[in-house]
C-alpha cells in the first residue's frame, strides 16, 4: 500500500514522487540542525555502475532535483557546503520514479565527512499520496513461476489490494486483475512508452523475463501525467554498465515433475503432457566506457506436447471409383421424374455403381487430395469409418529478443532506446495438409526512444516516442495458391481451397478455411518538462496516442462452403425420399450440393486518437507537508474506419419500413452527420489532489483524490461496428424438397437450379447493402454513439510508520467509484409488462431481433481497509505480509479482453441498477505475503563464510515463498431454461429465492456447494426476484516456493540451481460450481482454481 515501495527481496525504494516514467530521480530539501533551509548546497550525484556524475545546487528554497537517472543503477550522493560537514548517502540502488530524500546537514568543517550508512533509499514516504508497488530486480529473479513462460505477471495477485475473478484468481495476468476497485483494464508501459493493445487495452507482450529490472504498479492517485487505464504498469528494462555482465539460463518443466491433478466424480485426474524448456541469455556492457552502454537478451521457448493420434474417415478405393456396394442403395438423380403431386421417382444405379463418366470433374479433382486409407476402419451400416490415422506433434515455440542502449551525449543529455520482439510461429496441422492446415504467426514488438535533457539545474525536458505492434496472422496454406483454378471451380469466390462438408463421417473434408489477420499499432509521442520554482516541483507536458486496428474477422476469406448429404442419390418412398437410401459421398461425386455459402470481408482500418495535456505541481509547503496538485485534459476522437467500413444499429436513424426511428447507420453514408462509432469527446478533465504530512521522523499521513479515464477499446466499444459494412456474401439451401441441388460443383454459378424459390449462386453473392432497412428481421449489434468516457474516481487515507531501519508498517482506507462503465445489454428486450409467449411485436424495435451491444450505465463502488508490514532485505531476510478487507459492488463488470472480467449476466436490460450487487471481484478477506531468507551458511554469510568446500556442500542456499489465502468470489445462479419470453439472446433468467442458498445438508461440499432447493422457477413471462452474485464460491489458498542454491565459481561468476513449486502443498482450491437451476443440476463443483503442484527446475549462470 505504501507509495512506490518495492515488494521485492532486495530493497524498498522509499520516498518517491513517482512522476518519472522510465527514469529515476532524486529530489528533496536540505536543512540545517535548526530546520532552516540551506540554499547553494552542491549535490554530487555519482553513478557507480557507469562512472558518471553530475553536480547541482539547491535553490533559494533549499530544494534540489537530480534530473533523470538510470533505474537499477547504484548511486552515491554527496552534499557539500562551506561551514557544514560533508554528508554522504548511499550507495543506494534507485528504482523508476522520483525518490524523495530530505537531508539535514551538520555544522562543521568540510574536511569532516558524515557517512550515512544506508545502502537503500529511505523507507518512509513523505512526498506523495500515490498507491503503488514496485517489484524489484531482487524479487524478480527468485519469483516462483505459476504460468508457462517466466513472467512477472504471475506475482500480481500476491500484492495488496489485487484480486482476480472467480475463474482466474490464482494466475491472472494484467488483463484479469482488479486492483483496489478498478476494472481489469490496464495501461502498460515498457521503459515509459505505452504497449497497450487497441483491441483490448491490455498488454499483449512482456519482454524477456530476465531483461526486466523492475515493474511498478500504480493504481491510485498517480500523477496527472497519466490518464488512461485504471491500473498503470511500468516495466523498466535492464541496461549496460562499465563492466560486462550477463547470464544464461534454462527453465525446465516436465510432466514427471508434477503432482496428479484432483479428480472429480470418482475419476482420477490426469496431467497434460508437458515438455518445456526456456533457453536464453543476456549480456550488457560498455560500447564506450563512461558514455555509451548496451544490453541484449535472447530467449527460445521450446514447448512440445506428446504427439496426438487422431482418426478420420476417408473414402475407400471402391468409393473413389463410384462403387457403393454393401452400402445404402443409391439412385440416379439425372433419371428422376416428378409427378403433379411432387412425388420423385429415380432409377437405381446398376450394382450400386456410379459410372465414371458421370463423375463431376471438380469433385474428381477434389477427391484426389484425400489420403488413402491406412487402417481397415470400422464398418457401421455399410460405411467404413475411422480408416485413416494421423499424428502430429503439439508444439508452440517462441522466439524473444530484447535490446537496449544508453548514451550520455553530454553530462546533461542522455538518450535511451529499447526494443522488444516476440515471435510465436506455429502450424495449425490438420489431417490433409495443405488443405486443412494453417500458418499461424503471432508477432509483436514494443519500442521506445527517449531523450533526457537537463537544460539547467531547475529545468529538465523529457521527450519520448514509442511504437507498439501486434500482428496475429492466421492464414490457410492454400490461400493465394490458385486452388480454385486447379480444381476447375468456377464458383469459388476467393483464391483458397473450398470447404467441403460430407455427412456420414466425412465432416472434416479437405479444406476448412480459417483466416484472420489482427494487426494492431499504437503510436505514442510525449514530452514532459520539469521545472523547479521556489518550493514547487512542476511537471507539465502533453501526449498523443494514435491507435490503429487493421484487422479482419475470423473466416474473412472463404471460397465457398459446400454441403453434401446424400439426398440427391436417395430413392422415393411413397411421396418422399427413402431415409434408408442415398449416400453423401455419392452426391459429392456427382457434384450435387445441398447447401452453399461464401463470404469475403475486406480488412478494415480502425483509427482512434487520444491527445492529452497535463500539469502537476508538487508543492512543498514546508519540510513536513507536501501537496500533490494535478490536472489532466484528454480528448478522444471515437473509433472511425479509413474507408467508412462501419455499421451499427442507431435508434435515431429512420427506418423506411416503419417510418419510425430505429435503423442501420453506416459510416460511408454519414447518416445523421455521424462518421464515428462514438461521438468525439473534448471536455474530459481529470483532477488530482494529494498530500503527505510527516509527523516526527517516523510517521506520515497521506491521502487524496483523483480521477482517471478508461479506454475505448475495440473489443468493448467497436467490435460490433468495425469492418462489418463491406462484406460480400451469399448463401442458399435447398428449397425444392431435395429435388434439385443448390449448385453443381462444375457449374459456372449462373444457373438457377432451385427454380422460383431460389437463384443462381452468383446472383446471390453480393456486397452487403448499406440501406437503413437492409437488416430488418435480423439480429445486429449496436454501439452507443453518445458515450461518456468511462471514469474511475479514487481516494485514500493512509498512515505509515517506520518501526526500525528496515521495517515499515502501513494501514489505510482506500475507496473508488466507477462511472459510465460499459453495461453489456440488449437494446431490443421485450418490456417486462409485455412478456408473453408471442410478444415479438412488443419489442421496442419490432422489425429487428436482438440488438446486442453496450450502454454506459455501468457503475462500481469499492471500499477497503488495508494493512501491511514489510521488511526490506537486510541481514539475509526480507518479508511482506498484507491483509485487505474490502467490499466491491457493481451492476456489471467489464474487461477489455475476452471474458477476463468473469460473467456479465443481466436480467432486466432496461434497469441496470436492478443488477447492482457484489462485483465478480468482491473478495472480502485477503491475507497474502512473501518472504526470502538466505540460510546463513556459506561465503559472504554468517557461518562458514571462508570455507569453499563447506560452502559448496551446505552454503549458498536461499528460500523464497509467497502465499495467499482469501475468501471466495461471488456468482449468479440462473435457470437452466429461460422461459421469461424476453427474447434477449444474452440475458439470464434469475430464479425466485425461496430459501437459504447456503443451507446445504451436511455443509457446503464439492458435490453440492449451494442449496438448489432455495431457488424456484418464476412464473413464465415474469422475471425472478433474485439479485446478482448472491452466492459465494470456495475460498482460495496457495503457497508457492523456490529453493535456490548458489555456487561461487569465481568472485564474479555464480552458478544458480533452483527448484520452483507452485501450490507447494498440493492443496486443491476449488472453482465455482455449476450455476444452473433445473433438473440434473445440483450445484456441483467439477474444477479447480488452483491446479495441482507443478515443479520447475532452473539453472542460471551469472557474471
Amino acid at each position: 500500500m505504501s507509495a512506490c515501495i518495492s515488494v521485492g527481496a532486495g530493497f524498498f525504494t522509499g520516498t518517491a514522487w513517482c512522476q518519472a516514467t522510465n527514469s529515476a530521480d532524486v529530489t528533496g530539501s536540505v536543512t540545517d540542525p535548526s530546520g532552516a533551509i540551506v540554499p547553494g548546497v552542491a549535490v554530487t550525484v555519482r553513478d557507480i555502475d557507469k562512472n558518471t556524475e553530475k553536480v547541482i545546487l539547491t535553490n533559494s528554497s533549499g530544494l534540489y532535483d537530480t534530473g533523470p537517472l538510470v533505474p537499477s543503477d547504484r548511486y552515491l550522493i554527496l552534499f557539500k557546503k562551506e561551514g557544514f560537514a560533508i554528508l554522504q548517502r548511499g550507495p543506494m540502488t534507485l528504482n523508476a520514479g522520483v525518490t524523495g530524500l530530505n537531508v539535514e546537514m551538520t555544522i562543521g568543517q568540510a574536511s569532516q565527512s558524515v557517512l550515512v550508512q544506508e545502502a537503500a533509499a529511505p523507507l518512509l514516504e513523505t512526498t506523495t499520496a500515490e498507491i503503488s508497488q514496485t517489484i524489484s530486480q531482487e524479487t524478480l529473479k527468485d519469483l516462483p513461476q505459476t504460468g508457462g513462460i517466466p513472467d512477472w505477471q504471475s506475482f500480481l495477485t500476491f500484492l495488496p489490494g489485487t484480486r482476480g475473478n472467480g475463474t482466474n484468481n490464482n494466475n491472472a495476468g494484467m488483463g484479469g486483475v482488479s486492483v483496489n476497485g478498478s476494472m481489469p483494464f490496464s495501461n502498460a508501459l515498457l521503459d515509459g512508452a505505452s504497449t497497450s493493445s487497441p483491441m483490448s487495452n491490455n498488454v499483449i507482450n512482456t519482454p524477456i523475463f530476465d531483461s526486466v529490472a523492475e515493474v511498478k504498479m500504480s493504481d491510485s492517485l498517480f500523477s496527472a501525467q497519466y490518464g488512461t487505464g485504471g491500473i498503470l504498469y511500468n516495466q523498466i528494462s535492464k541496461g549496460g554498465t562499465n563492466r560486462f555482465h550477463g547470464m544464461g539460463w534454462d527453465y525446465f518443466k516436465n510432466t514427471a515433475l508434477n503432482a496428479t491433478p484432483f479428480g472429480f466424480n470418482g475419476v482420477s485426474g490426469r496431467n497434460s503432457p508437458i515438455h518445456f524448456n526456456d533457453l536464453g541469455g543476456n549480456i550488457g556492457g560498455p560500447v564506450i566506457k563512461n558514455r555509451v552502454f548496451f544490453f541484449f537478451a535472447v530467449e527460445n521457448v521450446i514447448n512440445h506436447g506428446t504427439p496426438a493420434v487422431s482418426f478420420i474417415s476417408v473414402p475407400t478405393a471402391a468409393m473413389r471409383a463410384g462403387n457403393f456396394a454393401g452400402m445404402a442403395p443409391i439412385y440416379d438423380p439425372t433419371s428422376q421424374t416428378v409427378d403433379a403431386n411432387g412425388v420423385v421417382t429415380r432409377q437405381p444405379f446398376a450394382n450400386n455403381q456410379i459410372p465414371a463418366a458421370m463423375f463431376d470433374p471438380v469433385a474428381k479433382a477434389i477427391q484426389a487430395y484425400y489420403p488413402q486409407p491406412n487402417l481397415p476402419g470400422t464398418v457401421i451400416n455399410g460405411v467404413t469409418t475411422n480408416n485413416y490415422a494421423y499424428q502430429f506433434p503439439s508444439s508452440s515455440p517462441k522466439y524473444k529478443y530484447f535490446g537496449r542502449f544508453d548514451a550520455d551525449i553530454t553530462k546533461n543529455n542522455r538518450i535511451t532506446g529499447s526494443a522488444a520482439w516476440n515471435d510465436g510461429p506455429t502450424i495449425g496441422v490438420g489431417p490433409v495438409c495443405p488443405l486443412n492446415c494453417t500458418n499461424q504467426d503471432i508477432f509483436n514488438t514494443n519500442n521506445q526512444l527517449s531523450d533526457y535533457w537537463t537544460i539547467s539545474p531547475s529545468l529538465i525536458n523529457e521527450f519520448r516516442i514509442g511504437f507498439m505492434g501486434e500482428y496475429d496472422l492466421i492464414t490457410p496454406d492454400t490461400l493465394g495458391q490458385g486452388y480454385p483454378a486447379k480444381l476447375g471451380l468456377n464458383i469459388g469466390k476467393a483464391d483458397v481451397f473450398p470447404a467441403i462438408s460430407i455427412t456420414n463421417a466425412y465432416g472434416l473434408g479437405p479444406g476448412s478455411p480459417s483466416f484472420a489477420n489482427y494487426k494492431e499499432n499504437n503510436f505514442d509521442i510525449s514530452d514532459q518538462v520539469t521545472l523547479i520554482k521556489g518550493r514547487h516541483l512542476l511537471h507539465f507536458g502533453g501526449e498523443l496516442v494514435v491507435f490503429r486496428a487493421d484487422s479482419t474477422a475470423w473466416g474473412a476469406i472463404n471460397s465457398g462452403n459446400l454441403g453434401f448429404t446424400g439426398v440427391y442419390t436417395a430413392g422415393s418412398n411413397v411421396g418422399s425420399l427413402a431415409s434408408s437410401s442415398g449416400v453423401a459421398y455419392a452426391d459429392f461425386l456427382l457434384g450435387y450440393a445441398k447447401s452453399w455459402s461464401a463470404s469475403v470481408s475486406p480488412e478494415y482500418g480502425g483509427r482512434l486518437k487520444n491527445p492529452g495535456v497535463f500539469v502537476q505541481d508538487d508543492f512543498k509547503v514546508n519540510p513536513k507537508l507536501t501537496l500533490n496538485l494535478g490536472l489532466r485534459w484528454e480528448g478522444n476522437t471515437g473509433w472511425s474506419e479509413v474507408n467508412g467500413n462501419e455499421r451499427s444499429f442507431d435508434p435515431n436513424v429512420v427506418n423506411p419500413a416503419t417510418n419510425a426511428p430505429g435503423a442501420m447507420w453506416y459510416a460511408i453514408t454519414h447518416a445523421n452527420g455521424r462518421t464515428t462509432l462514438q461521438k468525439p469527446v473534448w471536455n474530459m478533465f481529470l483532477p488530482r489532489f494529494g498530500f503527505a504530512y510527516q509527523l516526527g521522523t517516523k510517521t506520515t499521513i497521506r491521502g487524496g483524490f483523483g480521477m482517471y479515464s478508461y479506454p475505448w477499446n475495440v473489443d468493448t466499444y467497436a467490435s460490433a461496428g468495425l469492418g462489418n459494412a463491406f462484406t460480400s456474401s451469399g448463401n442458399q439451401s435447398d428449397s425444392t424438397n431435395n429435388v434439385q441441388p443448390v449448385v453443381i460443383l462444375s457449374s459456372d454459378g449462373n444457373t438457377n437450379y432451385q427454380g422460383a424459390k431460389g437463384s443462381a449462386v452468383n446472383a446471390l453473392y453480393r456486397r452487403a447493402p448499406t440501406t437503413p432497412d437492409a437488416y430488418n428481421g435480423q439480429a445486429v449489434g449496436f454501439n452507443q454513439y453518445t458515450s461518456p468516457v468511462p471514469l474511475l474516481k479514487s481516494w485514500n487515507l493512509t498512515v505509515q510508520r517506520q518501526l526500525s531501519g528496515d521495517l515499515i508498517a502501513d494501514v489505510g482506507y482506500i475507496g473508488s467509484h466507477g462511472a459510465h462503465l460499459p453495461f453489456v445489454t440488449d437494446l431490443n428486450q421485450v418490456p417486462e409488462n409485455r412478456l408473453s409467449p408471442n410478444d415479438s411485436a412488443f419489442r421496442p424495435y419490432p422489425v429487428f431481433q436482438s440488438l446486442n451491444g453496450y450502454k454506459t450505465d455501468g457503475i462500481s463502488n469499492y471500499h477497503a481497509f488495508q494493512a501491511q508490514i514489510t521488511r526490506r532485505f537486510a541481514r539475509g531476510l526480507m518479508f511482506n505480509a498484507n491483509y485487505t478487507w474490502s467490499h466491491m459492488l457493481s451492476n456489471q463488470d467489464s474487461s477489455g479482453w475476452g471474458s477476463l472480467q468473469g460473467a456479465t449476466p443481466y436480467q432486466r436490460a432496461y434497469d441496470p441498477m436492478a443488477n447492482y450487487g457484489p462485483s465478480n471481484f468482491d473478495v472480502r478477506h485477503m491475507f497474502k505475503g512473501h518472504f526470502a531468507y538466505d540460510i546463513p551458511f556459506g561465503l559472504g554469510r554468517t557461518f562458514a563464510n571462508r570455507n569453499k568446500p563447506l560452502d559448496a556442500a551446505i552454503g549458498g542456499w536461499t528460500v523464497f515463498a509467497d502465499f495467499i489465502t482469501q475468501t471466495g468470489s461471488p456468482f449468479t445462479p440462473s435457470m437452466a431454461t429461460n422461459n421469461s419470453y424476453s427474447l434477449s439472446t444474452n440475458n439470464l433468467w434469475y430464479p425466485n429465492v425461496v430459501g437459504d442458498p447456503t443451507a446445504v445438508a451436511g455443509g457446503q461440499n464439492i458435490n453440492s456447494w449451494f442449496n438448489v432447493n432455495a431457488f424456484a422457477a418464476p412464473t413464465p413471462g415474469t422475471f425472478g426476484n433474485m439479485g446478482r452474485n448472491i452466492v459465494y464460491g470456495p475460498k482460495l489458498s496457495a503457497v508457492n516456493a523456490s529453493l535456490i542454491k548458489t555456487f561461487s565459481i569465481t568472485e564474479r561468476v555464480k552458478l544458480n540451481f533452483s527448484a520452483n513449486a507452485t501450490n507447494l502443498l498440493n492443496h486443491p482450491s476449488f472453482a465455482l460450481p455449476d450455476k444452473l437451476i433445473g433438473p440434473g443440476h445440483t450445484g456441483q463443483i467439477t474444477g479447480v482454481s488452483v491446479g495441482a503442484r507443478q515443479m520447475e527446475l532452473i539453472a542460471k549462470i551469472r557474471f
